[in-house]
């Protein structure tokens, strides 16, 4: 018996969200391996960014994507929800993302003739951050 056509797309839609889950995820994760290099820098060692695994069919939107992170506190040995960084921290693990994702951009540019970063830029731009806080 044929199956109809409804059932039929209904299939492709999930096999394509699914693979659309998988590509998100993997540039995901290399976002974040890049922004854990920073953030372990700016923590002096003690953060790093974990995305959260799906746990199981009643997980939110969000988990079920692999979106939700946690936070590895290596001071404490322990793993805790980002939601529970203060105001301080939780700057640290934006700016981290926001540089990794900056990061993982340059590194696909692929234009050999591109301008180098100023090793300057990140100081300079720092103190202002600082004298702003």
């Amino acid at each position: 018996m044929a199956q109809s056509p409804l059932r039929h797309r209904e299939r492709d839609v999930k096999k394509q969200t699914e693979l659309e889950t998988y590509i998100q995820t993997t540039y995901f994760d290399r976002i974040l391996r890049r922004a854990n290099l920073r953030l372990l820098r700016m923590s002096g060692g003690q953060y790093e960014l974990k995305r959260e695994e799906p746990r199981d069919k009643t997980a939110n939107k969000k988990e079920k994507a692999g979106l939700e992170l946690s936070v590895i506190d290596h001071y404490n040995a322990t793993e805790r929800s980002v939601k529970t960084l203060s105001g301080g921290e939780s700057f640290q693990a934006s700016l981290s993302l926001a540089l990794g994702l900056a990061d993982e951009i340059q590194s696909h540019a692929g234009n050999p003739g591109r301008r180098r970063r100023d090793p300057n830029g990140l100081h300079v731009c720092g103190r202002r951050v600082r004298r702003a806080g």
